[in-house]
């Protein structure tokens, strides 16, 4: 499995869009599922053309989206956007999931994506009915447990995503998979500097075999250091480029049954077996 940044603010949205099919043709011939991420919450260039003067947060330093984009500004140019890429691409059998947007919320103001995700999450489902959804968030844990029920209590919400880097096991959203019975996956995980294999396996390991109960579907493994630098480029000339790549999944066997069964993503998520460390890159065959 692989996840993209598939917006970009250097062209109009069927133009970008068009780019898409590319990477979701080369993962289909080498059996991978792809997690679309839709938009970034960081100033980074992975936005819908017109979005740049949405970012009018700032935190640490970074520009983030800003309050007013959470709270309507979305409709302007990252709804039209989601229109466009999901509805080009909602029967492709490469998708696995689509994501409302990385790292969103990613600051300590929840209240910001009060509004955004239950109408893109509507809009999406509208025009896609046989592929997940997924927040991108980092964690619930900056949400009341009331809020964050809300929010992955949604119909039009189907994967709980956690951020956690260097081992630190800050944001543990597991609670939240056990009691609504949705995978949770690691989307962003790995080490600053100074720290080898046995490093990664360590944390795959806390995460999918010392998680009992846990359904924890995936860890995404990739350079810290990399996120701190901004160096990820959008999706250009039918080209992925740097990725941060799902290199390892566990898998536990889910109670819910998602809609659209008959979907290859949804079966994987609903049909691979017992908490196990397994390998899905490369994948010698897509689910059955």
């Amino acid at each position: 499995m692989v996840r993209v940044f598939a917006a970009s603010d250097d062209a109009t949205d069927a133009v970008v869009a068009a780019r898409l099919k590319a990477v979701l043709d080369s993962a289909q011939a080498h059996h991978l599922f792809v997690i679309v991420s839709l938009t970034d919450f960081y100033v980074t260039g992975m936005f819908p053309k017109g979005d740049a003067a949405a970012y009018t947060g700032n935190y640490n330093g970074l520009a983030l989206l800003g309050t007013a984009w959470f709270q309507g500004g979305f409709r302007t140019r990252y709804l039209p956007w989601v229109r466009e890429v999901v509805g080009r691409y909602a029967a492709h059998p490469a998708i696995f999931a689509w994501e409302l947007g990385t790292s969103c919320s990613a600051a300590p103001t929840p209240r910001r994506s009060s509004r955004s995700p239950p109408e893109v999450g509507q809009q999406i489902r509208s025009l896609d009915t046989r592929h997940l959804i997924a927040t991108g968030m980092i964690t619930a844990a900056w949400l009341s447990m009331a809020q964050a029920r809300r929010l992955y209590g949604l119909s039009t919400v189907d994967v709980i995503t956690v951020h956690d880097y260097d081992a630190a096991h800050l944001f543990d959203d597991s609670w939240l998979s056990n009691e609504l019975g949705k995978p949770m996956i690691i989307e962003e995980a790995g080490f600053d500097s100074g720290t080898g294999p046995h490093a990664f396996d360590a944390d795959i390991t806390w995460w999918v075999g010392g998680k009992v109960g846990a359904r924890v579907h995936a860890v995404g493994l990739h350079d810290h250091r990399a996120r701190q630098r901004q160096r990820r480029q959008p999706v250009r000339n039918g080209s992925a480029g740097p990725r941060r790549r799902l290199r390892r999944a566990g898998h536990g066997r889910t109670e819910r049954r998602p809609r659209g069964s008959g979907d290859p993503g949804r079966r994987l998520v609903r049909d691979l077996g017992p908490l196990d460390l397994v390998t899905l890159v490369p994948s010698p065959r897509r689910p059955t």
